[in-house]
């Protein structure tokens, strides 16, 4: 290691009073992760690290112009004197002529707060068995946590659990109100290890509320530690589970939450429709389904398809609608066709309210890393439509598409929506600019920026920019190519 030395020159008048570099070692400060550098705005200098971390004693590096530097009048020798920095600190730099300038140090977070979550050292091993632990959540440097408390962690996910920076699914020992989000138990943290620009769920979230779905899960971003090594960014996200503030289902009257889904073999209760489409059934939970409840909502799948294949298929009183709610299901088409995402119909959540509502509802949207232009199974889907390009299965909506009534839907909520949309690229450089400092520590963490071989990744930039660009670029040619789609000959009601 080279310790910076000041620069002094044999004339006495030497020396500009500048500080020419100003950082912290990792190896030099063992509370931090990694090197710290500063930012010089005017005559502060800015050092960010994570909020939790312990910044009450660390030693600086640092090169000045001058001949020496103090701290309240006491000489500091780069490389080994300790300061307090939870506090602003003022480093003189005196020169030759007697003349001297102050900078002063500020520390700060990255602008996101941190989870630290405890197992003891127990790991979580896969997604069936929970470990117990603690959590804390904090901002800044003072110690005092926003929220705290017991839980039980595992794994979670389907391709993510598999990738290097893991997904959680989290149960609170008490619900708790996290980052001012309403409280409930249960919650997940998302790893985004797929998504390079650490942004596509947030962003099709964000569609989503302007689509006005009933209920789109809410989620903030956070620097995440398990058992003291940091992990990287992630999304401390709602678990779409039933609650007012979340799936608003009578749980005591018939209420269920489903998915049409792709690995629904290997949950604990699922069953195939008749045309082979595979749903797992969400609620009510594997330990409280009845034998009754289970064969009620396979026939009803069992009619709605009937109905879906049937002659009258689109007759919008003896159709399909008469199980499925046309304005909820052509929501989700369109925010996620917005988001060209190609998981739309492999994965496509479902719920029924209670026992006198006849209908089938479609949402939340979820789960769109692979959207945005991000499969390599599409190659560059920009001006790809998902309606007839995304995965299987797709039996319901290759019929759905042949019914007049769903194209003259899609259209005609596209024309009243499409404005609200227009503006995105202004909410991802907002966001982008929010994570900017937590995307650097991450990739610092994972260094896969210019790795090709990332889950399915086909575009491989050289910064974290490039992807945020790329995500940019990909709105402005879809929306405009999508206007075309929506008002052409494909979805004329004819």
């Amino acid at each position: 290691m080279v310790l910076w030395q000041a620069c002094v020159k044999d004339d006495v008048d030497a020396g500009t009073g500048e500080i020419t570099s100003f950082k912290f070692l990792a190896e030099k400060n063992p509370a931090l992760v990694y090197d710290v550098t500063t930012e010089l705005v005017g005559d502060t200098l800015y050092a960010y690290t994570f909020a939790g971390t312990d910044i009450h004693a660390l030693v600086p590096e640092f090169e000045f112009d001058g001949l020496e530097v103090t701290v309240g009048g006491a000489a500091q020798e780069s490389g080994s004197s300790t300061q307090d920095f939870t506090r602003l600190v003022d480093y003189t730099v005196h020169t030759g002529s007697g003349g001297s300038r102050t900078y002063t140090i500020k520390f700060s977070d990255t602008g996101l707060p941190s989870v630290y979550l405890s197992t003891d050292g127990q790991p979580i091993l896969n997604k069936e068995d929970y470990v117990d632990g603690s959590f804390r959540i904090v901002r800044g440097f003072g110690g005092e946590a926003l929220h705290e408390g017991l839980l039980e962690v595992r794994g979670r996910g389907n391709s993510t659990w598999g990738m290097p920076k893991k997904p959680y699914r989290v149960k609170l020992g008490e619900a708790a109100p996290l980052l001012g989000m309403p409280a409930n138990r249960h919650w997940a943290l998302m790893a985004n290890f797929g998504d390079k620009s650490l942004l596509r769920n947030d962003i099709a979230f964000e569609i989503s509320r302007r689509l006005e779905l009933a209920y789109t899960p809410r989620q903030r971003y956070a620097e995440f530690f398990l058992n003291g090594e940091y992990m990287g960014n992630y999304n401390l996200t709602e678990h779409i589970r039933e609650g007012t503030d979340r799936v608003n289902i009578d749980e005591d009257n018939g209420g269920y939450i489903l998915e049409a889904d792709g690995y629904a073999y290997s949950e604990p209760v699922y069953f195939e429709t008749p045309s082979g489409v595979p749903i797992t059934v969400k609620f009510p939970d594997e330990e409280d389904i009845t034998p009754s409840q289970r064969d009620f909502i396979v026939d009803y799948y069992s009619a709605f398809e009937s109905a879906l294949f049937g002659d009258d298929f689109a007759d919008p009183v003896g159709g399909y609608r008469q199980y499925l709610d046309l304005e909820t299901f052509v929501n989700y088409y369109l925010a996620n066709e917005i988001c060209g995402n190609p998981d739309l119909f492999w994965s496509m959540r479902m719920y029924k309210k209670n026992e006198q509502d006849p209908l089938l509802y479609t949402g939340p949207v979820w789960d769109a890393d692979l959207g945005f232009n991000n499969d390599n199974r599409l190659g560059d889907a920009t001006r790809k439509l998902m309606l007839t390009d995304a995965h299987a299965p797709k039996q319901w909506i290759d019929r759905i598409a042949q019914d007049p009534g769903f194209r003259r839907a899609v259209r005609d909520r596209w024309n009243a929506i499409k404005g609200d949309v227009s503006n995105i690229n202004e909410y991802i450089d907002r966001q982008a600019a929010l994570i900017r400092r937590s995307a650097a520590f991450n990739f610092q963490r994972w260094d896969i920026l210019q790795d090709p071989n990332i889950h399915l990744n086909w575009y491989v930039g050289s910064t974290y920019n490039d992807y945020v660009d790329f995500l940019k670029a990909y709105f402005d040619a879809r929306l405009a190519w999508l206007d075309g789609i929506f008002n052409g000959e494909q979805f004329d009601d004819e």
